[in-house]
């Protein structure tokens, strides 16, 4: 069973690239959604997209990829608080700025 999903893994990270975004989102199969996931990590960086696609998938594919999701997700909630950390710390700045008028 894991090797299946191992084949199916790497059948789809070995796809075509001419193969389009457009096509690959017209199809659910686990070799089109691995693509898809391929695709948003490479070329759009998009590690969100990714963990979206990779969430889609069954058992046994996700199983697969369980450890990968787990500090993926985490790395996602971390980019998440960074960015809530460095807004807040620009208001404050602001504010600070504007106190000194």
């Amino acid at each position: 069973m894991l090797e299946h999903a191992l084949a199916s893994i790497v059948a789809a990270l070995s796809l075509n690239e001419n193969v389009k975004i457009s096509e690959l989102k017209q199809k659910d199969d686990p070799e089109a959604v691995l693509a898809r996931a391929k695709y948003y990590l490479e070329h759009d960086h998009n590690l969100e997209a990714t963990v979206k696609e990779f969430d889609n998938l069954s058992y046994p594919i996700k199983e697969t990829a369980a450890d990968w999701l787990v500090v993926a997700k985490d790395r996602i909630q971390a980019e998440q608080i960074l960015k809530f950390i460095r807004a807040h710390v620009a208001s404050l700045a602001l504010d600070a700025q504007n106190q000194h008028k």
